[in-house]
């Protein structure tokens, strides 16, 4: 992109007072949301985590600088990267000034889930063992070593009972309520045991398979997690 000659002059004056102040970018964020049909107004700029003292004598550089790419976001195709099979939806742009190469840099990092399998399994008896935490006694998961719990919970449901579960949002719940409330409670006291946090953030789901006849316990656990991959979107160079 060509500058006049005054602009010109007037940036390499502000380029020089970055270099020296060891500011070699200027960066904005923005962010954008629904696939790229909401966005944020671009924040900036930083240096490294921080503002640069005495940048407030450069505004016109700094609004120049901003018109640019503030025009730039309207014709970036960046919303065609948000449209992965596991994307959220959300990103963040990236612009960076460099001003050792006056070149101003577009970067979008999209959102999406990562799914973490994890498959357990453990004895009646193992289970059972398990000792108390510095939150939990775990007094649920002692029956599973009763003899007499098992044959009757048996009698009465069957061989084999399956608990679905999810969790999220520092949230989680169990979604089957067929199932008798004491085996409920051995179910939150396992995830506690095995996963715990598995309610928090992203969260996660999975099943749980009691086996009374063979006293055995199969976890299938899904844990998400956001992640993020870059795409250069292309710069603009400042020429004269």
């Amino acid at each position: 992109m060509k500058l006049s000659p005054e602009q010109y002059k007037k940036f390499k004056r502000f380029n020089n007072f970055l270099i020296s102040e060891d500011a070699l970018t200027l960066e904005w964020q923005n962010y954008t949301y629904d696939y790229g049909n909401d966005m944020d107004s671009p924040y900036g700029p930083y240096s490294r985590g921080r503002d640069v003292d005495g940048l407030q004598n450069f505004r016109e550089e700094v609004r120049v600088l901003e018109n640019i790419l503030e025009t730039e976001l309207q014709e970036l195709d960046f919303a065609r990267h948000m449209e992965c099979e596991n994307c959220t939806g959300n990103a963040t742009i990236n612009i960076i000034y460099d001003a050792e190469t006056m070149t101003i840099n577009f970067q979008v990092d999209v959102e999406f889930m990562e799914t973490h399998e994890h498959n357990n399994e453990q004895t009646f008896d193992r289970i059972s063992a398990i000792e108390r935490s510095e939150w939990s006694t775990y007094k649920y998961l002692k029956l599973l070593g009763n003899q007499e719990f098992v044959d009757d919970i048996k009698n009465k449901y069957g061989d084999e009972i399956t608990v679905e579960y999810n969790g999220g949002g520092d949230s989680g719940y169990i979604q089957d309520n067929d199932i008798p409330e004491v085996l409920e409670n051995i179910t939150y006291e396992i995830l506690d045991a095995y996963y715990s946090g598995w309610e928090i953030n992203e969260g996660s789901t999975g099943n749980i398979i009691y086996d009374f006849k063979d006293k055995m316990v199969t976890i299938y656990h899904d844990l998400f997690e956001n992640s993020t991959f870059g795409v250069e979107l292309g710069e603009i160079k400042l020429t004269q």
